[in-house]
């Protein structure tokens, strides 16, 4: 900021805009590069079934079945991590998820037979769970309501850019094939899953757990963060019966069934979008330009509704929107026998699916009070990432016994338009609670 125009700005305005640029500018970067070496980690398996499958041997439903095991031991390990993460802090936490996920992609070369990688997926998943929940968990503890849906895109470009990475290298480590005798895909696991590892232990020392512990703000600034956060904080019971009324209130359903539908997508989209490449006859280099272009599209997207939905602050409304144009995304790639329209449709379905996560994850961040979040977060993300484990089985089993993606799809974009009524339904009992 031009220090010159400093006369026109309130001495609070000035410590708000230092503070959050400071914030910003120290941790999301770091966040970004973490989350998407997180998501390329898990992801990449869609471009080693090229040539991965058939040496393992896996069916469409086997490999359908390998990404949803990845969720299943995500699932049974995210509230646990989650309760961790509050009680370690997120240096340690997100340096133990890095190193762990990292590792064991790089132990998935050693897949030899289905049992093996499926074992394997597993483990990732274990390594993995809470990840993206704490990190979510992290950021409301260093941003207000204010800024929390253009933080949240910032931060969630990791997802569609991890996709274009994914791409952008997939070709030439896949090209490596043969090396030291080594096969193509074996040589993605072992590349990929390296700087995660670097990356998680790097963050160790660079993450600072909360505000208070900022010694990079000054102590103005840190005073004005700490302050402006606890006046945002619902307050809530301590009680095991308040704590269950949290639970079950209609913002942590809603999130909950916002990133189930989210899941959906979200998994679906890197693990067949190169096989249905594959389908239209495109080459491996020509699969990796194509995958490219949906995260690509759905990142401007990303930013673009996530300042639209902190000027409004209408995060339900927003959320259901998005939602909205993921399903018809979706269905449009579903019902469509021209490649250019079945392409094109999975780029409205990225823009619904990243606008979404953008714009989802600020709802309980908003609303549930910060005692409460580390467990309220984590359910959401163990009943959304039942989706995530569920999909890639169902689409999998139903590409094999049609030969089409047509009917899976469709199954999705349901499940999108679905959470977009719950969403429209939380966005008139918000505003219901606000009149009163």
């Amino acid at each position: 900021m031009d220090l010159s125009s400093a006369k026109f700005t309130s001495p609070a305005e000035l410590i708000e805009r230092q503070t959050m640029r400071k914030a910003t500018v120290r941790l999301v970067w770091c966040l970004i590069v973490l989350y998407l070496l997180n998501v390329v980690d898990r992801s990449n398996v869609g471009f080693a079934a090229l040539t991965m499958n058939k040496e393992l041997g896996l069916t469409s439903q086997m490999f359908g079945m390998s990404v949803g095991i990845f969720y299943v031991g995500y699932i049974l390990c995210e509230v646990p991590s989650n309760i961790l993460f509050a009680k370690v802090g997120a240096r340690r936490s997100l340096a133990r998820m890095a190193v762990g996920s990292g590792l064991v992609t790089m132990m998935s070369a050693l897949a030899h037979n289905p049992l093996s990688f499926y074992a394997l997926r597993f483990l990732l998943g274990v390594a993995e769970a809470g990840y993206l929940p704490g990190i979510v968990l992290y950021l409301s503890y260093w941003f207000p309501s204010a800024y929390r849906a253009r933080i949240n895109a910032l931060f969630m470009l990791a997802i569609p850019m991890s996709y274009v990475v994914s791409s952008a290298f997939a070709a030439p480590i896949l090209s490596l094939d043969g090396t030291w005798g080594i096969p193509g895909w074996k040589w993605l696991f072992i590349l990929e899953g390296l700087p995660a590892v670097a990356m998680g232990v790097f963050c160790l020392f660079y993450l600072t757990d909360s505000p208070a512990k900022a010694a990079w703000l000054t102590e103005e600034e840190r005073n004005w963060l700490t302050s402006t956060l606890a006046a945002e904080a619902p307050v809530t019971s301590h009680s095991v019966a308040g704590m269950l009324r949290i639970l079950a209130n209609p913002i942590v359903l809603t999130s909950a069934s916002v990133y189930f539908a989210l899941n959906l997508g979200i998994v679906s989209l890197p693990y067949w979008l190169p096989s249905l490449a594959r389908s239209y006859g495109l080459s491996t280099r020509d699969i990796s330009i194509v995958t490219a272009l949906p995260p690509l599209v759905g990142a401007i997207a990303m930013q673009f509704w996530g300042r639209i939905s902190d000027r409004s602050q209408q995060r339900a409304l927003h959320t259901g929107l998005a939602l909205l144009v993921g399903a018809v995304g979706w269905a449009v790639s579903a019902l469509s026998h021209n490649p250019f329209w079945a392409l094109g449709g999975l780029v409205f379905a990225a823009i619904g699916i990243f606008s979404t996560y953008a714009l989802s994850w600020t709802i309980p961040q908003t609303y549930l009070p910060k005692d409460v979040r580390p467990v309220a977060i984590a359910v959401v993300g163990v009943l959304g990432n039942i989706g995530g484990a569920t999909i890639p089985v169902v689409v999998g089993r139903l590409h094999d016994a049609t030969g089409s993606f047509m009917v899976g799809f469709l199954v999705i974009s349901a499940g999108m338009l679905l959470a977009a009524v719950f969403s429209f339904r939380l966005h008139l009992i918000i505003g219901a609670r606000r009149a009163t």
